[in-house]
C-alpha cells in the first residue's frame, strides 16, 4: 500500500506521511525497534524539511526516536 501511495503521490504526501507514521508506530508498539527506526528516521528528516521541527507530528516522531535510541542503547549493554 505504501509503495502505491509513494508512486502515485510522493513520499511526503499527506497520505504517505500518515502511512509511514502509522507503520513506524505499529512497529514500535510491537517492540520491533530497529525496524521502527528504519521507518521513522527518514520520516523525521522529511517532516523537519516539510513541516518544521516544531510541528506536532515531527515532535512526536522525534520523541519516539529518542525512546528507540534509549531502548537500543539499553539492550546493547
Amino acid at each position: 500500500m505504501l509503495n502505491v501511495v509513494r508512486a502515485v503521490d510522493s513520499d511526503v504526501s499527506e497520505e504517505a506521511v500518515e502511512l509511514r507514521h502509522n507503520i513506524g508506530m505499529l512497529l514500535l508498539a510491537q517492540g520491533r525497534t530497529a525496524e521502527a527506526r528504519q521507518v521513522l528516521e527518514p520520516l523525521h528528516q522529511d517532516m523537519c524539511m516539510v513541516s518544521g521541527p516544531e510541528d506536532e507530528m515531527t515532535v512526536e516522531i522525534a520523541e519516539a526516536l529518542a525512546l528507540i535510541r534509549l531502548d537500543l542503547d539499553g539492550s546493547a549493554s
